[in-house]
């Protein structure tokens, strides 16, 4: 189990997305130009993951977010 800080400082637990994360370690790792798309229902950890990858690979996470629909 793994610990990854939050954006707003909480801790989270980071359990059972290893897989996940060797998909996107080969797309980052590939010599030619890719598009990661991380898709699924709200609130299972799509945001976490990329973070957690950035973390791990020494990249910068930026998040960027729309309003919800009217």
């Amino acid at each position: 189990m793994l610990e990854s800080k939050a954006l707003k400082g909480e801790t989270m637990k980071f359990i059972g997305r290893e897989d996940h994360l060797e998909k996107l370690d080969a797309l980052w790792r590939k010599q030619t130009a890719s598009l990661a798309v991380v898709s699924g229902r709200r609130r299972i950890g799509k945001s976490t993951l990329v973070e957690e990858f950035a973390r791990r690979s020494g990249c910068k996470f930026v998040e960027i977010a729309g309003l919800p629909p009217d």
